[in-house]
């Protein structure tokens, strides 16, 4: 049997931790996420946290500049994932090759009915 990578492993390590942080409860899940967001320096605040060093509560101030960068980011992923974006992406391409081909089949119908 083939052994895992290294990758393959944190890939695994931490699909399971985001496992268990997913399934906190809705305030809890949102001490923790600001929790993460404080510590990578993308907002300013304070989370208070409970014996086990687990956060439970939170105190924000507001996105730091390397914030506003990552929301823009997030901001700009999420537009990419749009059922609009997709239809511009793939759908115009598209519309205009089967335009083109009717209208190539048109041209040719004219012609032959006008005698040309």
């Amino acid at each position: 049997m083939k052994s895992k990578s290294t990758r393959q492993k944190y890939i695994m390590m931490l699909q399971h931790r985001c496992a268990g942080v997913d399934s906190a409860e809705p305030k809890q899940l949102e001490a923790i996420l600001w929790d993460e967001l404080i510590e990578g320096g993308f907002v300013n605040g304070h989370v208070i946290k409970d014996a086990m060093d687990i956060p439970y509560d939170f105190s924000i101030m507001g996105p730091t500049v390397k914030g506003r960068l990552f929301l823009m980011e997030l901001e700009a992923q999420e537009a990419k994932d749009t059922t609009q974006a997709k239809f511009m992406r793939y759908g115009i391409p598209i519309a205009t090759f089967i335009l083109g081909a009717i209208w190539s089949i048109l041209i040719d119908w004219f012609k032959k009915k006008a005698g040309l």
